[in-house]
């Protein structure tokens, strides 16, 4: 139990320094998509279907 999280702790370290590094273009990555027309309409349904369920779980 102990060494599965000693190696989480290490798997995690080495994502956040690799993640250091892919954010700045991920971030690029994620502007260009928030400029094409799909990418808001992909958010305008998911906003739609979360409201929906939300709005569900009231009734």
């Amino acid at each position: 139990m102990v060494s599965v999280g000693v190696f989480a702790l290490k798997r995690l370290s080495q994502v956040l320094k690799e993640g250091i590094f892919s954010t700045i273009p991920a971030v690029h990555f994620g502007l260009n998509l928030l400029k094409t027309r799909n990418f808001r309409y992909l958010i305008g349904i998911h906003v739609w279907i979360s409201f929906h369920n939300h709005s569900n779980l009231l009734s």
